[in-house]
């Protein structure tokens, strides 16, 4: 029980660690080009 449990609570903080990276780290200014609507013909 007690090996279950701390399995649980690393997958956990693991995953949390991660996706607060990856929303610390992200590029948040996307480029000019990427913004503009797209227009075809």
């Amino acid at each position: 029980m007690n090996m279950i449990l701390f399995m649980i609570i690393l997958s956990l903080t693991l995953s949390i660690i991660l996706t607060a990276l990856n929303f610390w780290l992200a590029q948040m200014n996307p480029d000019s080009e990427k913004l503009s609507p797209y227009e075809c013909g």
